[in-house]
C-alpha cells in the first residue's frame, strides 16, 4: 500500500446493520500511509452523517440496524512514512468492536512533514500526528509492536495517542 489516507479501513455506522468478521490482514508493507489501521462505527458519510443518532457516543438500542465488527487479525506488517496514527478504532457503545489483534507490526519511520489531522471521519476526534493507538469502545490487543526512534513503544502507545505534536 502506498500513499493512501488509510491502510486497512472498516467504516460503518448505526442503521447499516450487518457484520464485518473473520478478517485476516497479513504480510503487508505500507509506505506513506496517513493512518495504518482504522475501524469507525460513527462514520460521517451521507447528508445525515453528523446527526446525533449517528455521532452520539451513548448506547443506542440494539436492533437489525446495529453493525457488528469483530475478530480482526492484523499481523506481520511493516510501515514507513506514517503520518497520523498507527491505529484508530471507534466502536459503538451498544456494540463494541473486537477483538482486534495487532501482532508483529513494525513502524520503521514517520513522515516528518505530517501535520496533525483526525485519524477517523467521525465527530469529536482529536487531530493526531505520529501517534500510536486510539481505541474507544473497542477491544484492541497489541502484541510485538515495534516503533523505531522518534515513535512510540507498545507500553506508551495508548497514553501518547492523545499528544498531537509528538515527534
Amino acid at each position: 500500500m502506498r500513499g493512501t489516507d488509510r491502510g486497512l479501513r472498516i467504516k460503518t455506522r448505526r442503521g447499516r446493520g450487518g457484520a464485518v468478521e473473520e478478517i485476516r490482514f497479513h504480510d503487508v508493507t505500507m509506505e506513506g500511509v496517513q493512518t495504518a489501521f482504522a475501524a469507525n462505527g460513527h462514520y460521517f458519510c451521507d447528508p445525515d452523517g453528523h446527526a446525533p443518532w449517528v455521532q452520539d457516543r451513548a448506547p443506542a438500542p440494539v436492533g437489525t440496524g446495529t453493525p457488528h465488527v469483530g475478530s480482526i487479525a492484523i499481523s506481520d506488517v511493516q510501515i514507513s512514512g506514517l503520518a497520523h496514527a498507527l491505529g484508530a478504532f471507534l466502536g459503538l457503545a451498544e456494540a463494541p468492536f473486537g477483538p482486534i489483534t495487532l501482532e508483529r507490526v513494525r513502524v520503521v519511520s514517520h513522515d516528518p512533514a505530517a501535520r496533525p489531522a483526525p485519524p477517523l471521519m467521525a465527530a469529536g476526534i482529536t487531530p493526531l500526528r505520529h501517534a500510536g493507538l486510539l481505541a474507544e469502545q473497542a477491544e484492541v490487543i497489541a502484541l510485538g509492536l515495534q516503533i523505531q526512534p522518534g515513535g512510540l513503544t507498545a507500553a506508551d502507545a495508548l497514553e501518547t495517542a492523545r499528544a498531537p505534536e509528538r515527534q
